[in-house]
């Protein structure tokens, strides 16, 4: 008959009862790692939105002390303040970039494009309405032939020039806008010296008026200009 050793069997049934212990033991972080998560998910979440919230009423705080501010550069803080807090400053990325698709037309146009999804897509030259497409090319390489796309895609973008430069006149701005040329109803644009005095000479009763920061007579030397002017001077050749 053989002999069971009482010793071996009770360091069996110890070992049964640690490894039980064991498994509560992770079972019971198990659960509290789950409690703890359900707990820090809408604590973080409550931070980002307090910290959004500051960050919006800031940026409100600023630009309602802005709004009277005759100075473009604070108008402009103000404005990029507001924009980042609701997270929609603009996109830098160059649009050759952004919009590296290409989108052909039955006709061959080739248009500069954007994939947003869904089988839609969006063109540079952003035309409407949108121009129907036959296929959507992911590769870059086709030459695009829209010229509303090659202006937007670019690398050097035409230069802006004053509000009174007139579409139809072709010249560069004389310098910076110094100023406010007004109709006989009293509807006006800003301007540099040579677009104000090309725009003033074409108006009927019109006037000119120096900006604030006007350099020293410039709009005496507008108006001058002006007198020597015919009315739409650009329309004739070379000017």
């Amino acid at each position: 008959m053989t002999q069971r050793n009482p010793i071996a069997l009770g360091q069996g049934a110890d070992n049964a009862r640690i490894a039980a212990l064991h498994d509560l033991c992770r079972q019971d972080f198990a659960k509290g790692e789950a409690e703890r998560a359900s707990v820090s998910a809408p604590a973080d979440s409550v931070r980002a939105f307090t910290a959004q919230y500051n960050e919006l009423d800031v940026a409100i705080s600023v630009a309602q002390q802005l709004l009277d501010s005759g100075s473009t550069v604070s108008l402009r803080e103000g404005l990029r303040l507001l924009l980042r807090a609701l997270d929609a400053e603009p996109d830098t990325t160059p649009a050759a970039l952004r919009y590296s698709r290409r989108a052909i037309e039955a006709d061959g146009t080739v248009h500069a494009a954007r994939y947003t999804g869904r089988r839609t897509f969006t063109t540079a030259c952003a035309i409407y309405p949108a121009p129907v497409a036959e296929r959507l090319d992911a590769s870059s390489a086709l030459p695009v032939t829209c010229p509303g796309c090659r202006t937007a895609t670019a690398d050097e973008p035409p230069a802006l020039r004053c509000p009174a430069a007139h579409p139809e006149d072709p010249t560069p701005c004389g310098g910076p806008i110094v100023v406010t040329i007004l109709d006989a109803r009293n509807a006006g644009a800003d301007g540099c010296e040579l677009h104000g005095a090309r725009l003033l000479a074409s108006l009927e009763g019109g006037r000119v008026y120096p900006l604030p920061d006007a350099p020293d007579q410039a709009a005496i030397r507008v108006f001058r200009s002006a007198g020597t002017l015919r009315p739409f001077a650009w329309r004739e050749g070379g000017q």
